[in-house]
């Protein structure tokens, strides 16, 4: 039976010190192959944030843009940096159902009609 070559998705941890509660998010991706082999070339991009740190200027501009509220910009950062809903609503001990009427919220502002979506408006938004 031929095996397909299945490459795994990004790596994220919310990695949690117990003592303070202070947390970073470690993200690794893996880049494509180069065309040819140099061992010069990056293999893998490795993130580390603070998601207490205040939001970046251009998810600002993107909160200001679609009138979001606080709430709604925190959830659209976690979730373009790749945290699930659950551990969004874990990290900030809220409820599955607040978390899900939220992006439901942001849908509704943003135009947009699921996850996907949403992550391409902020990716266009921020990188571009």
């Amino acid at each position: 039976m031929e095996q397909k070559n299945k490459e795994a998705g990004p790596l994220i941890l919310l990695l949690v010190n117990k003592k303070t509660r202070e947390i970073i998010l470690f993200s690794c991706f893996r880049l494509p192959e180069p065309t040819t082999a140099d061992l010069n070339v990056a293999r893998y991009l490795i993130k580390l944030r603070d998601p207490n740190r205040q939001l970046n200027k251009q998810l600002e501009l993107f909160t200001e843009q679609y009138h979001l509220t606080r709430a709604e910009g925190r959830l659209c950062c976690a979730l373009a940096d790749g945290l699930t809903l659950h551990d969004y609503c874990a990290y900030w001990n809220i409820r599955i159902s607040t978390a899900r009427s939220q992006l439901s919220n942001i849908f509704f502002k943003t135009q947009t009609k699921g996850q996907a979506g949403l992550m391409r408006l902020i990716y266009l938004f921020t990188c571009l």
